[in-house]
């Protein structure tokens, strides 16, 4: 059975001299951000506050692009023909030479 002195040490230990302080603690080490946060304020908090690459690793970054947009959505389309055209060119000038 609980006595007075357990429920004594226990408010010392939840409560205390700082509630807040404790309450934050407890949060902090029991919660994911996903228990305090919906996705989107956290959304928001992070283009807020974070630039991509602050977040995510250049691999990341291009494995996204290349996994989830085309070319055309990402470069301007004079870029792309550049890139092909030099690429065509390089196997002409391989295959001679």
């Amino acid at each position: 059975m609980i006595n007075h002195r357990d429920k004594s040490n226990f408010r010392d230990e939840i409560i205390g001299d700082d509630l807040l302080i404790n309450a934050i603690d407890w949060i902090k080490s029991n919660l994911s951000i996903s228990d305090v946060f919906d996705n989107e304020d956290i959304a928001d908090y992070a283009s807020e506050n974070f630039s991509v690459g602050e977040i995510f690793g250049d691999n990341e970054i291009i494995e996204y692009v290349k996994n989830n947009y085309s070319p055309l959505n990402v470069f301007p389309i004079e870029d792309i023909t550049s890139i092909y055209r030099d690429e065509q060119i390089s196997i002409i000038v391989d295959e001679k030479g």
